[in-house]
């Protein structure tokens, strides 16, 4: 997420860590730096402005101690900055409900920007993260087979969809047998996937109105496509003059975006962003921390986020099996190997994965640029494997390489390549063998990073 711009930014910073003196000079090169990555990147030019003049003020005023670097001292301005323009801190949503339920989420915006897939990742972040009950509904008559790709798509993934049985009706028709629906069943939370266009017109907008009017709504989130860069900004502010916009959740984050949007959106608006999708599956749905994405902008990497994945998508089970076969020094075997492959692809793949740890931009561009496939065609390797095979590694021979080569539809090469990658992964094993925890293994790797609770 946001390579581009973590790149432009850490190489900007690269040249001021370790500096122990700031000069006008230096000072003026850098900001001259920052503003062209934050051009490159498609940012609102007010938005660039007013971020370039603020850390000029700030710098020239920053008192220096012994204990603290100018260039430390430096950077932290920057992130600091980052943080202000995408809006700081905010209250968290969702932590009450209203006594008249449910409560109503209605997700507006433009066609082609994923507002049906971002309703069930919402419904699936409310129902797994914050324990709440939760149906969805699709109000948009126009598009074909709208209606049926939200049913399967929340069957899929076992979310209460509601469907009207009768014939096509008008959506304040659908919205309001669905809000009596969703009463009737006693959701906490309902959320709407209203009819978007290819461009804002008028009607569409009276629509969306008419339809506000009927479910009276708690939240108003329009989904925007994070790819489109300050050119959506437009398209934003109509949304935002005719309609109580309460926040936005931006789309395609994992794709190759500038990073324009999510650092002029709030600035302009004075609206903040609530999530962003990351990926095509409902787990891939992140609660928006402007200080987590800044840090990952300068390339501190988010930990906080990556123990967050790993608690939501790994099981208590599986991770008390690994750690105590761990602890009490018994041999890594392909199973657990297999196990450990499956989790990183639930966490999002092994770039998800790598963009949330500090310094992940020194990675090598091989490192970085690791297809997922990689880790399936490794999977099914393992799957190919007698339970014998699996157990005691050693005893896979030419013969059966060929064997499990030919069951996982790969080549020989290709098994030999696994295996070389389980004998460095049963190194780091035995590393971790003496009950270390993650976040013992984190601090002692990275000690700037504190204290991190489990």
């Amino acid at each position: 997420m946001l390579k581009k711009l973590t790149e432009r930014f850490t190489n900007v910073i690269d040249n001021v860590v370790g500096k122990y003196k700031l000069s006008d000079s230096n000072i003026k090169d850098i900001l001259k730096k920052i503003r062209k990555s934050l051009i490159d990147a498609d940012v609102s030019w007010d938005v660039i402005k007013v971020f370039i003049n603020s850390i000029k003020k700030k710098v020239i005023g920053m008192e220096i101690t012994r204990k603290v670097s100018p260039s430390n001292l430096f950077i932290k301005i920057v992130h600091d900055e980052l943080i202000s323009i995408m809006g700081g801190a905010h209250e968290p949503i969702f932590n009450t409900i209203k006594s008249k339920k449910p409560n109503v989420i209605l997700l507006v915006g433009l066609q082609g920007v994923g507002k049906t897939s971002t309703t069930v990742k919402l419904a699936y972040w409310l129902k797994n993260i914050k324990k709440k009950s939760v149906s969805v509904v699709s109000c948009d008559i126009y598009r074909p087979a709208a209606i049926q790709q939200l049913s399967m798509l929340s069957k899929k993934n076992d979310i209460n969809c509601f469907v009207y049985d009768g014939n096509i009706i008008d959506s304040n028709s659908i919205v309001k047998k669905a809000v009596d629906y969703s009463s009737s069943i006693s959701d906490d939370y309902l959320i709407i996937d209203s009819a978007g266009r290819l461009h804002i017109d008028n009607s569409m907008m009276e629509e969306i109105k008419s339809i506000y009017d009927v479910a009276i709504p708690t939240e108003v989130f329009l989904v925007v496509d994070g790819m489109v860069g300050q050119d959506a900004i437009n398209s934003v502010n109509v949304f935002c003059d005719n309609l109580l916009i309460t926040g936005f959740i931006l789309t395609k984050m994992d794709g190759d975006t500038r990073g324009g949007v999510i650092l002029s959106i709030s600035y302009i608006t004075k609206k903040p962003i609530r999530f962003l999708c990351v990926g095509e599956t409902a787990t891939s749905l992140e609660y928006f921390h402007p200080d987590r994405i800044a840090s990952r902008i300068l390339g501190m990497g988010d930990i906080s986020t990556l123990l967050e994945d790993v608690s939501k998508n790994i099981s208590n089970d599986d991770i008390s099996k690994l750690s105590d076969k761990a602890s009490n020094k018994i041999k890594m075997d392909l199973n657990d190997f297999k196990l450990q492959l499956e989790q990183m692809l639930k966490m999002g793949g092994i770039n998800s994965v790598v963009d949330k740890i500090p310094g992940a931009n020194k990675f090598s561009d091989k490192i970085k640029n690791i297809d997922d496939k990689y880790f399936i065609k490794m999977i099914a390797i393992v799957n190919s494997m007698t339970l014998k095979e699996r157990k005691f590694p050693n005893l896979i021979n030419g013969s059966r390489k060929r064997r499990i080569a030919g069951g996982s539809g790969t080549h020989v090469q290709n098994v030999n390549n696994m295996l070389k990658q389980f004998n460095s992964m049963q190194k780091l094993w035995k590393k971790c063998s003496n009950k270390t925890s993650i976040s013992k293994l984190l601090k002692d790797k990275f000690p700037m990073l504190g204290n991190i609770n489990q």
